[in-house]
C-alpha cells in the first residue's frame, strides 16, 4: 500500500505546504539551479502523494473541508483577475488594516459569520480590498502575509485583555474601598503590565467573586 494512503490528510497537506513555502522562498532569495531544482522535486513529490491519496494539489493551500474550501477558493478568484489559486493569492497584500469587532463580522473570502479579528487585504492588481478573518489566513502560500496577521492578531489580543482587565478592575473598585482609594496607580499599573499584582489582584477576584489563584495570599 502506498505510503500516501496510509498518512492522514492533515499531514500531507503540511507536508505540501512546507514544500511549497521553501520552493518559493529559494526563488525569493534567488537561490542556485541545483537548489531549485531539488526543492521543485520535493514539491513535486509531495503534490504527487497528495494526489495519490485523492486530494486535489490545486486546494493545497485550503482546508481539507471541502465546503469551506471551495467557498474560500471562489471567493479569492471572483475577486481576483487571475484564474489559478496560487496566481490569484500573489495579487493580494496585507495593509495592516485589522481591529476586533463587539460584533461578529462575515469573512469576505470564505463566508465565515463569526469573525471577531478582522484584516484587510487589497489586491495590487483590481485594486479591490477584502475583511478577511485570521483563520483564513493561515491557509494561504504566502507566508509573510500569515507572519504579519499572526502578529497584528497578539497585539489585538493584548490589548483586549487589557480592556478586559481594566473594566474587571473598575467593577471591583465600586465594590473594594481599598481598590477605590488606589484606582489610578492601579489603572496604570495595568496599562503598562496587562495585569495588577499581589494583594490588589486577591481583592479584584473577591469583589468579582472569583476563585483566588494558587498560592495567591489573602488580603485579610
Amino acid at each position: 500500500m502506498p505510503e500516501s494512503l496510509s498518512v492522514s490528510p492533515k499531514v500531507l497537506h503540511q507536508r505540501l505546504m512546507r514544500a511549497l513555502e521553501h520552493h518559493d522562498h529559494l526563488r525569493k532569495i534567488k537561490a542556485s539551479p541545483e537548489d531549485l531544482d531539488a526543492a521543485l522535486k520535493a514539491t513535486w513529490k509531495a503534490m504527487a502523494a497528495y494526489s495519490e491519496a485523492g486530494h486535489d494539489p490545486l486546494e493545497a493551500s485550503v482546508p481539507h473541508n471541502r465546503n469551506y474550501a471551495i467557498r474560500m477558493h471562489g471567493g479569492l478568484l471572483v475577486a481576483s483577475q487571475a484564474q489559478e489559486w496560487h496566481e490569484a493569492v500573489r495579487e493580494w497584500r496585507y495593509t495592516r488594516r485589522c481591529g476586533r469587532s463587539p460584533h461578529v463580522k462575515t469573512c469576505e473570502l470564505c463566508g465565515c459569520t463569526k469573525v471577531q479579528y478582522w484584516f484587510e487585504i487589497r489586491n495590487t492588481v483590481t485594486d479591490r480590498t477584502l475583511v478577511i478573518g485570521s483563520e483564513c489566513i493561515q491557509n494561504w502560500h504566502s507566508p509573510g502575509i500569515v507572519t504579519a496577521i499572526n502578529y497584528d492578531r497578539k497585539q489585538l489580543e493584548k490589548v483586549h485583555k487589557k480592556e478586559l482587565r481594566l473594566k474587571e478592575l473598575e467593577q471591583a473598585a465600586e465594590k473594594d474601598p481599598w481598590l477605590a482609594s488606589r484606582l489610578p496607580k492601579l489603572r496604570a499599573t495595568v496599562e503598562k503590565y496587562g495585569k495588577v499584582y499581589d494583594e490588589a489582584e486577591c481583592r479584584v477576584r473577591a469583589a468579582l467573586g472569583k476563585p483566588p489563584l494558587k498560592n495567591q495570599r489573602s488580603s485579610h
